[in-house]
């Protein structure tokens, strides 16, 4: 083991910021997309920014250095705010993974902390991996790309920098193992509070847990295909180690429900679900309740019937767009018998069902995103969904989308923060502007929210309904938004 020369130093890892300058709260993706929104809502959800609280615990564990892990983004702070909470805590270092659509006000806090601290910046994550140099000339003292943990905790482990793969300008180096991890931060911040008010898709108090990492597909809008691994690549934890961790979130909060397994392609391979399925059920888990982000093309009749008997209740599919151009558009690969098949499947054995879909991929136009829209309403109307998700696609800095888009002129960089797939585009086609793409954005969510009223009014599930949307938003903007729902219903 290197020798620890950067011992008992302070450093912060900060997660982004909760609250951006024109007063939107930010939801933030997880690593290593970082594909982030901004609401105008403040009791929204935040998700758990797992790849910095593997570093934390990482670093906890593995060096002498005092660390500290920060959340604006938890605690809906401003880039004022957050510079503040950081600077309570005098750090020598800090580690921040800010988003493209936060950089601007991200970068602010940073070398806020710096100037008044003399603290050294260290940036990782989707952002700073594609713009290293800039990042750098901008005062930031460090980048590391792709993966990041292995690469810092060596630097803290007394590495030099300028030898160190995933320093840049130095090419990464090898990826962690995932089973030498500590389980990621649970101290500073309580992995339990992500749960509340929890991703609005999600039925139960669930927390978000990561069983694999990465993607053996290669979609063009990829961050981790294409900027983290440069490759397609699915890796798994042990099965063991999984369920070690399920255990110890269990056992720390008794009032904790279920485990959402938010990764990119929890089915990477069907012997792996097979033998988590089997564990799960062996450690008589399967009293939790779980849902996963998988690939479509990869499930099976068999892992769909193993993860219903260990307790899987939902499983959510990345469907994006009914049009064969788009789709080739974006290099992804869907077969649409196979994929209604195993829909069908799914609800026939008793789970849920969850899409995503997107607007405005290359080679779409309004009449071929006009099929997707059609296409909602098709999976809507006969069962084969049971909620979905609409956000216009956005290219996120480091993908060949990006590139493609910028070398075609398609792409306004005028401001960062409008890369925001949530409510606005960035990219603008001859035959497709943007103001189309965003409003056939609003036509498919109008066409999702119009069906799935309908049938809660047909199944007399409409009072529940109300009843959740109340106990999330409170009675006032409950109101507002069954008002706004009714209203899409009989003016559409």
């Amino acid at each position: 083991m290197p020798v620890k020369t950067l011992r008992n130093k302070r450093i912060v890892i900060a997660n982004s910021i909760g609250k951006d300058s024109q007063g939107f709260y930010i939801i933030h993706s997880p690593s290593p997309s970082r594909w982030s929104s901004g609401v105008q809502e403040e009791n929204h959800f935040t998700y758990y920014p797992w790849e910095l609280a593997y570093l934390s615990s990482l670093l906890k564990r593995d060096t002498d250095c005092q660390v500290k892990f920060v959340d604006g983004n938890l605690q809906k702070l401003t880039w004022e705010e957050l510079s503040e909470e950081i600077l309570r805590h005098s750090p020598q270092y800090l580690i921040m993974e800010p988003s493209t659509r936060t950089i601007t006000d991200d970068l602010r806090c940073a070398l806020r902390v710096k100037e008044k601290a003399g603290t050294i910046l260290i940036l990782c994550g989707q952002h700073a991996s594609a713009f290293p140099a800039e990042m750098l000339s901008q005062g930031v003292d460090f980048v590391v790309s792709g993966e990041y943990e292995k690469a810092i905790l060596q630097f803290f482990q007394g590495e030099n920098p300028h030898d160190l793969p995933g320093f840049y300008p130095n090419p990464p180096g090898e990826l962690i193992d995932l089973d030498s991890l500590p389980f990621p931060e649970d101290e500073d911040i309580k992995r339990i509070d992500y749960a509340v008010p929890g991703e609005p898709s999600s039925d139960y108090l669930e927390i978000q847990a990561y069983a694999s990492r990465g993607c053996p597909r290669s979609c063009n809008f990829c961050v981790s295909r294409h900027l983290y691994y440069r490759k397609p690549l699915w890796r798994k934890r042990r099965v063991e180690n999984i369920l070690k961790e399920i255990v110890y979130l269990k056992e720390k909060y008794p009032r904790m429900q279920g485990i959402f397994f938010d990764e990119e392609c929890h089915n990477g391979s069907e012997d792996f679900i097979l033998q988590l399925c089997r564990g799960i059920v062996e450690e008589r888990l399967n009293i939790l309740k779980f849902e996963a982000m998988c690939d479509a093309m990869l499930l099976t009749r068999n892992m769909l019937q193993a993860m219903r008997e260990a307790g899987y209740y939902q499983v959510r599919v990345g469907i994006e767009s009914r049009s064969e151009k788009a789709l080739k558009g974006i290099n992804k690969n869907i077969k649409f018998k196979k994929l209604e098949e195993m829909l069908h499947s799914a609800k026939k054995m008793g789970l849920l069902t969850y899409g995503t879909f997107i607007m405005g991929a290359p080679d779409s136009s309004k009449q071929e995103d006009l099929k997707t829209v059609k296409y909602i309403k098709y999976l809507l109307r006969n069962g084969l969904l049971d909620k979905l998700q609409v956000s216009i696609l956005t290219p996120q800095p480091g993908t060949p989308f990006y590139t493609w888009s910028l070398e075609n002129n398609y792409l306004s960089l005028e401001d960062f923060s409008a890369f925001d797939g949530e409510r606005r585009t960035v990219v603008s086609y001859p035959h497709y502007p943007a103001q189309c793409i965003e409003k056939m954005k609003e036509t498919a969510v109008r066409v999702r929210d119009r069906e799935l009223l309908l049938k809660n009014i047909q199944k007399g599930t409409l009072l529940s309904w109300t009843k959740k949307v109340f106990q999330r938003h409170g009675i006032r903007k409950g109101l507002k938004k069954a008002y706004h729902r009714l209203r899409k219903l009989l003016f559409f």
